[in-house]
Order: C-alpha cells, then structure tokens, then sequence
C-alpha cells in the first residue's frame, strides 16, 4: 500500500502564517507539558452546584472552561516556575551555562479555541491569576463568543 502525499502547495496563506509560527515557537521558545487524567465528579458536583446561583447573581453563566482557568491559576501560583521562561542564547556551551529563570508575575493562558471550517485560534486570557470567577467569566464569554459566531 503506498500512502497518498498530500498537496501543501494550495495552502491557504492564514494556515501557512499560523505554521511558520507556530514551528519557529517550538524551535526558539521552551515548552513544557504535563499530563494527567484525574477523577472530576466531585470537581464537577461543586460546579454544577456554584453554576445557578453564579448566574443570578452576575447576570452570566460560569463555565467550565472559566473554572479550569482559575484553577490553572491557582495551581501556578502554588508552582510558580511553571510561570517562568529560561533565558538560554544559542551561542552558550550548555555544560558551563548556568541557566536563568525569568519569573513573570502575570499568568497568561493560551486556550485553544476550534473554529469552523477545521480552524483553530488561541486566545490569550492575560492576567488570569489576579481576576476573579466573575472577572474570568465576563472576559471569556464574550471572546469566546465572538470566535464562535463572527
């Protein structure tokens, strides 16, 4: 069976731009990543719980996506390298280099939003660890909103 190679030749000028980037940010700037699958159901109980009483008193809904950003906040604040960014230049030998950490007092979160027609854009939600629920929630509503619906 031979594998059909596909035609990168017609790519759309926006899908090319976001590649560039994106392959010259994974190249120049370190990434971390971590996975892990926990058991939510109670995590859930309680927001199904601050979900309608959230709503009546803020005039908008609490989403989930709203709740695992603070919590991403709050597990930073606790972890505050995983906030930081190594200054490392590339003309260094590695063995006599002693790295820098940079710490950042904002906690920005890139959320991945799926686009119609196969698109995908990444907000920023600057600042998340100094704003509230409701704070996070009147930010991220409409920004997601308006990627969804034009």
């Amino acid at each position: 069976m031979q594998l059909a190679i596909a035609d990168w030749s017609h790519m759309e000028l926006t899908r090319r731009l976001v590649a560039f980037s994106t392959a010259n940010g994974w190249s120049a700037i370190p990434h971390m990543s971590f996975t892990y699958e926990p058991d939510v159901t109670d995590l859930m109980e309680v927001y199904e719980s601050m979900r309608d009483g959230f709503a009546a008193k803020y005039g908008h809904r609490l989403t989930v996506n709203t709740l695992m950003l603070k919590i991403l906040a709050e597990g930073i604040k606790l972890a505050p390298r995983m906030n930081a960014s190594i200054n490392l230049p590339k003309d260094i030998d590695p063995a006599t280099y002693d790295v820098e950490f940079i710490m950042h007092d904002s906690i920005d979160v890139a959320v991945p939003c799926h686009l119609p027609a196969d698109a995908t854009l990444s907000l920023i939600m600057r600042d998340c660890g100094n704003k509230s629920f409701a704070v996070l929630s009147a930010m991220a509503l409409p920004a997601f909103s308006a990627l969804m619906h034009g």
